[in-house]
């Protein structure tokens, strides 16, 4: 179980990060990054083929990147204009067991903490089944036909 919501005593930060610089300036892995909101930060790597932690380390140190709580690295098939799609990209290839790699951990009494920014894995890694692709035909005739099923398309 992961709990993000706000201490008593207030927020994390008192105001938003700065928006995110261009992605070769904080990593050659990095091909585009893009804020999603104050505590998200998207970060679409190059190939899905790079080293983890030297990302990790490279987002975490940089003096913008570092201010967002969360960076969610995905693969270079997920279009980030396209807020499904990104939702998609992120959590089919996600799993919460293996793919948090926080800036350090720590144990308070028996809770295990999570210190901040943390890295969110989801890009498509090797043994996962290929993204469904849809026949343009087959799709244009679905379209074609949803007046005769008496739906709205």
């Amino acid at each position: 179980m992961l709990i993000a919501c706000r201490r008593p005593s207030g927020p994390l930060r008192g105001e938003p990060p700065p928006p995110p610089p261009p992605a070769g300036e904080v990593s050659p892995a990095l091909d585009r990054l893009k804020a999603w909101g104050p505590a998200f930060l998207l970060a679409q790597l190059t190939s899905n083929d790079v080293d983890i932690e030297a990302v990790r380390k490279a987002l975490a140190d940089h003096p913008a990147t570092g201010r967002y709580l969360f960076h969610v690295l995905l693969s270079p098939d997920v279009a980030l204009d396209d807020p499904t799609m990104v939702l998609w990209g992120w959590f089919t290839r996600f799993d919460p067991l293996l793919d948090l790699h926080p800036a350090q951990r720590t144990l308070q009494g028996n809770r295990l903490v999570l210190g901040l920014p943390i890295l969110i894995d989801a890009r498509w890694k090797k043994g996962y089944p290929r993204p469904v692709e849809f026949d343009p035909e087959i799709e244009k005739r679905v379209f074609e036909r949803w007046p005769l099923y008496g739906l709205r398309g």
